[in-house]
């Protein structure tokens, strides 16, 4: 599901030149910080010393930077040059990769609420478990859970053309959801915002 953007922070480890994504590393409290789907920006901050920005770059213009991939497995130093998501992966690989143990990596990315499940709150981009949890996407966009809702239970009701004119409601949403999105942050255009909300259609 689309969310918006949040920053995330977790820990450097010596020796490390890639790092998960699903889920994210757990942050410095040890609290657990939620899948990502897309990262938008990063910055490294080393201990005692001030936020540094990192470019987000192409797989091509990575595999090309450290040579076909080559140079970046013997390549650590105190602050990354660059970083890339090669292909849309769960990894966020870092050139050169993290020589020091304890500086902040912070991540500002959309979080991916459904591989995440309910190990977060919602707020944090998690599902929404409680009757007061709220989508952390547009709340403008929010309607599209009432289309969506509304069209599953006209399908189990089996009433098909309140089923399609829900969801093609729904979707009319989602398209416009997509468009808001795909102007938000920087980057190289390979990564794309993704729409992940599963819905079933039907063969009516």
């Amino acid at each position: 599901m689309l969310g918006c953007a949040m920053k995330l922070q977790f820990a450097s480890v010596s020796g490390v030149n890639s790092y998960p994504l699903n889920p994210v590393p757990a942050n410095a409290n040890g609290l657990t910080n939620p899948s990502a789907l897309r990262v938008l920006e990063m910055t490294y901050t080393q201990q005692g010393g001030v936020e540094q920005y990192i470019p987000i770059i192409s797989t091509q213009r990575f595999r090309n930077l450290t040579g076909q991939y080559t140079a970046r497995y013997a390549s650590y130093s105190p602050i990354p040059d660059t970083g890339a998501q090669m292909f849309g992966k769960r990894t966020l690989d870092l050139y050169p990769g993290t020589s020091t143990a304890g500086d902040t990596i912070s991540l500002t990315c959309i979080p991916d609420v459904q591989a995440t499940g309910t190990n977060v709150p919602c707020i944090s981009g998690g599902l929404m478990q409680a009757l007061t949890d709220e989508p952390i996407f547009y709340a403008e966009f929010h309607i599209a859970l009432a289309y969506y809702a509304t069209a599953l239970v006209c399908q189990a009701a089996d009433k098909p053309d309140q089923f399609k004119s829900n969801m093609a409601l729904f979707q009319a949403e989602v398209d416009d959801a997509l468009g808001a999105y795909s102007v938000i942050g920087e980057g190289d255009s390979e990564i794309q915002v993704q729409d992940v909300i599963p819905y079933p259609y039907s063969p009516f």
